[in-house]
């Protein structure tokens, strides 16, 4: 029961900051605004990447093995994230090379990441038809 409680207000959190996203973004005029706006869309889709995953937990409860390797792909892939916004921003000092932009482009980049990432999870979210051979962990119906 708790699990599930977790997920509604997951999907219920993530439903008000989409609008608070939307709205900050069509107000904005000013670079700090915007940078504002840009960490808001950040924690949206964090919170729905998170969501995404509780799910999947939800889900595969039983099987202790695929759980354990979620983990440690998402550990990897977070790590990933990382070293990759290093490779786009490589600068030691990014707010003196990039400027004020710099969190706003920064929070984009990552938003883009977690977009393909979510994406790439929710194939275990589906319920494939029976007789695809490649699926994997994937659950069918």
């Amino acid at each position: 029961m708790k699990k599930y409680f977790v997920i509604v207000l997951l999907i219920w959190s993530y439903s008000l900051l989409a609008k608070d996203v939307e709205s900050c973004q069509e107000q904005a005029t000013t670079q700090l605004e915007m940078n504002k706006c840009a960490g808001l869309n950040y924690e949206n889709i964090k919170t729905e990447l998170d969501s995404v995953i509780a799910k999947i937990n939800s889900r595969y409860k039983d099987d202790m093995i695929f759980l354990e390797k979620l983990s440690k792909s998402q550990d990897a892939w977070l790590f990933q994230l990382e070293l990759d916004l290093e490779m786009k921003y490589p600068s030691g000092n990014k707010q003196g090379h990039s400027g004020s932009v710099y969190p706003l482009c920064s929070n984009d980049y990552r938003v883009e990441l977690m977009k393909i990432r979510i994406k790439f999870l929710k194939q275990w979210l589906q319920n494939p038809n029976e007789g695809d051979v490649c699926l994997g962990s994937v659950k069918h119906k």
